[in-house]
């Protein structure tokens, strides 16, 4: 079998952001989305609505 095109692959999400840190960093978000239930990503799409709501931006956010 030959290797699928581009146009056959099913569409993914666009990267919206990287986040680097120490392996500390890491563990510790690691440590806080486990507590919470919580993936990574659920984490700061939370953090990124509270932080908008606390500086008065209106815009609803979109599903990720």
């Amino acid at each position: 079998m030959g290797k699928k095109k581009q146009d056959d692959e099913p569409s993914r999400k666009p990267v919206v952001a990287i986040v680097r840190g120490s392996p500390e960093y890491k563990k510790y978000l690691e440590s806080l989305a486990e507590f919470d239930r919580e993936t990574i990503a659920g984490l700061f799409d939370r953090a990124i609505r509270v932080y908008a709501k606390h500086v008065g931006f209106e815009e609803p956010i979109p599903k990720r």
